[in-house]
């Protein structure tokens, strides 16, 4: 786990790049409690990081990734 600058010049924020499934994925540095589940296990709180792009001011990619966004 390396710290870097954010991409988007207009961000600057401070994020970690961690590993996940081969793939290097910018989070904010901070861990925070979410609820996670499936039909089998159910719901559980878990502790992790959140993904840069869900609070970057990189509105452009946020768009992006948004679920179910307008083309």
């Amino acid at each position: 786990m390396r710290r870097e600058l954010c991409a988007v010049k207009e961000c600057g924020a401070t994020v970690l790049l961690l590993e996940v499934d081969g793939e290097t994925v910018p989070v904010n540095p901070a861990r925070m409690e979410v609820v996670a589940g499936d039909e089998a296990a159910g719901f559980h709180r878990v502790t992790g990081y959140q993904p840069h792009y869900m609070t970057c001011v990189d509105i452009t990619a946020r768009a992006a990734r948004a679920p179910g966004r307008r083309r």
